[in-house]
């Protein structure tokens, strides 16, 4: 029986949007079918753009590269909670841990769906996203997460602290997933694949995520 794939990775345009103080994504031919028999274009990118991971050096100095990255940290098992905000908009720890604590079965990585895909459209997707609690990063130790991702473009403390978030989390080497879509269509537990490409000195790689709604017998050895 042919598994189900669920594609969760933006797709990546010239139009594609960016974080406003990022660079536009360039696409251009450098030769074609019509003048040369066959094409190759070249790509002029960040790579915080679209589904991305981060790796330990965005914000660590001397850390981890995308090439660093445990193979057995972006394949394997994985859980998905739906969290909503509270009333200002953040994301408690509290009600992140009791959406995880009602899994049946418990994995280490761990994709949580806000919404925010959804309802965060044009340049406020990367404005009006919402914030985590600073002890976040104790449920995230508690549990021993390697991997997290989420549907928003980036992982911030309260309303505006990105820097201490990765710092805390990138700091413990767990690999965040940024700019994910469909986190909707999945169940509780599923299989995941979310590869970097092996960048060697990169903080960071667009990725192509998806995910199985089970193990595919590739992956039994």
């Amino acid at each position: 029986m042919t598994s189900k794939w669920i594609d969760l990775s933006k797709s990546i345009t010239s139009s594609t949007l960016v974080y406003p103080t990022d660079p536009v994504v360039e696409i251009t031919d450098v030769y074609t079918i019509e003048k040369d028999g066959f094409n190759l274009k070249k790509i002029t990118t960040v790579m915080h753009v679209g589904t991305h991971l981060d790796a330990p050096l965005h914000f660590i100095d001397g850390g981890d590269d995308v090439a660093s990255i445990a193979i057995d940290k972006v394949i394997g098992y994985a859980n998905k909670i739906r969290v909503s905000p509270n009333q200002y908009g953040i994301l408690t720890t509290a009600s992140i841990a009791k959406a995880y604590n009602h899994l049946n079965r418990k994995q280490h990585k761990l994709l949580i769906d806000t919404g925010w895909e959804i309802e965060g459209k044009g340049a406020d997707y990367f404005t009006g996203f919402y914030g985590f609690e600073p002890s976040f990063l104790d449920f995230v130790k508690q549990y021993q997460l390697e991997l997290i991702g989420t549907d928003m473009p980036s992982f911030k403390y309260d309303f505006s602290d990105e820097k201490r978030a990765h710092v805390d989390l990138l700091g413990e080497k767990i690999v965040l997933v940024e700019s994910m879509v469909n986190l909707d269509k999945l169940n509780e537990t599923f299989w995941l694949v979310c590869l970097p490409l092996k960048w060697i000195g990169m903080e960071a790689s667009i990725v192509r995520a998806v995910a199985s709604t089970k193990k595919p017998s590739v992956f039994n050895w």
